[in-house]
């Protein structure tokens, strides 16, 4: 179980860095090819909406996946010590703020 969720956590590791390479490479296209007048954040901004929405929907479920996943790994396979520390910080990504 534990070499699992370690897979699981490197997979949404994987998952959350290839999302932000697409994002950071979509701004630089954006900002520098689209028009040629612009900065990181006017690249941002002026993304397609799609391709934007996509890139940041992939970091928000790898990093969530990652957290999650090697929180339990922690618990699985860590000391006394580690399965402590992990208990309170394992239910922040699933917290929703009630705006």
């Amino acid at each position: 179980m534990g070499a699992w969720l370690r897979r699981l956590t490197l997979g949404g590791t994987a998952l959350m860095a290839f999302g932000l390479a697409w994002l950071i490479a979509y701004v630089l296209v954006e900002a520098f090819i689209g028009d040629g007048a612009g900065s990181l954040v006017d690249g941002y901004w002026r993304g397609r909406l799609p391709w934007t929405g996509i890139a940041e929907a992939l970091i928000v479920v790898g990093a969530t996946a990652c957290t999650i996943a090697g929180a339990a790994a922690v618990v699985v396979e860590g000391g006394w010590i580690r399965r402590v520390v992990v208990r309170p910080r394992s239910t922040e990504p699933a917290y929703i703020s009630p705006s």
